[in-house]
């Protein structure tokens, strides 16, 4: 989220699985996989008891549809488009799960003093990563002009409604939604009587209980550094945890040999410096790791670090690219606690 060479490194996260021990009754693995938001979704279930497979398919696509049809920004009638064509001072009504993205993006944005931010939409835009291709090069005085229309401070959200306070403020959930819709789709598990699952929506992850060999569930990080031969870059163990990461490396483009990544520095409006490569966080809901990994890609190593450690339901893992082209690994003090260093 490599300005020599045009490639993209995925974050493909490794699930290992192991057979239990036989007894008279056997844990069987479902899973479930289907399409939401521009990528695809896994959800892998150990279960001593018969399941409808297609009833459970149902009822997870229609958990993810429902967050979409809400928080998408190509859908014409979500929240978030209808916000977009709000004239300043009218207030719209959003749905309950919007609220609580909106609830929790503000707070996010406040802790980290706007490195995260829900309003970013229009800036996006410009710079060719949401619905529209880029034509040209975004200007210095586009930049700006559209700055004087984006920040959270402008946006009023009180009893379930929202406002704006100038023209031409937009909203972009997706740094965040997907990780909600995670955490949404582990309620209709849990209620549908399932204890043990790991769910994966495009390479973010929560994980329930226990896997097949009744242990914690194994996660991968690939790594991102091209010059070693070893794909992962360390392993976590989770038990009722989450973790989303996010990268410069996923989507950019290449202009007069420069690489700009897709996330966006809400501060300045141009997308991040060649820095952070690679942002991890481990937290118990997914939404809240999802919004975390976006900020601790704007802002610097020592000060993401410091927010984390005074979050006691985070923790991360950074990796810096230095400019002699080293990359170097920085964690918060319990994250190393979540590794498994023998996990061939």
């Amino acid at each position: 989220m490599c300005s020599k060479i045009n490639w993209e490194y995925r974050f493909l996260p490794v699930l290992l699985f192991f057979l239990c021990h036989c007894n008279s009754t056997v844990p069987q693995l479902v899973v479930i996989n289907g399409n939401t938001m521009g990528t695809t979704y896994t959800i892998k279930i150990v279960t001593q008891s018969p399941a409808d497979e297609q009833v459970l398919h149902q009822g997870i696509q229609a958990v993810v549809d429902r967050i979409n049809n809400a928080m998408s920004n190509w859908i014409p009638n979500s929240d978030v488009s209808k916000f977009g064509s709000l004239n300043p001072g009218s207030f719209l009504q959003v749905s309950k799960d919007t609220q609580n993205v909106l609830e929790l993006a503000i707070e996010i944005a406040r802790k980290t003093d706007g490195a995260f931010d829900p309003t970013v939409s229009p800036l996006i835009e410009l710079w060719g990563f949401g619905t529209k291709e880029r034509d040209h090069f975004p200007t210095d005085a586009e930049i700006e002009q559209l700055l004087a229309k984006t920040g959270y401070q402008k946006l009023i959200f009180q009893d379930g409604k929202t406002a704006k306070t100038h023209a031409g403020l937009q909203l972009n959930l997706g740094a965040i939604a997907k990780g909600y819709a995670l955490d949404q789709v582990a309620l209709f598990l849990d209620a549908s009587g399932y204890q043990n699952y790991l769910i994966d929506i495009g390479r973010e992850l929560r994980a329930n209980g226990t896997n097949l060999k009744e242990e914690p569930w194994r996660v991968a990080i690939e790594n991102p550094d091209p010059e070693v031969d070893s794909p992962i870059l360390r392993v976590v163990s989770l038990k009722n945890k989450s973790i989303a990461t996010s990268g410069d490396y996923r989507q950019f483009f290449e202009y007069q040999g420069n690489q700009y990544s897709h996330i966006l520095d809400p501060r300045t409006g141009r997308p991040i410096p060649p820095n952070i490569t690679l942002a991890s966080v481990v937290a118990k809901d997914c939404a809240n790791a999802d919004g975390w990994a976006t900020a601790l890609m704007v802002l610097p190593v020592d000060k993401g670090i410091a927010l984390v450690e005074a979050e006691p339901e985070l923790e991360c893992l950074l990796v810096q690219r230095q400019e002699n082209g080293i990359f170097s690994i920085h964690m918060s003090s319990g994250f190393e606690d979540l590794l498994l260093e023998n996990f061939n």
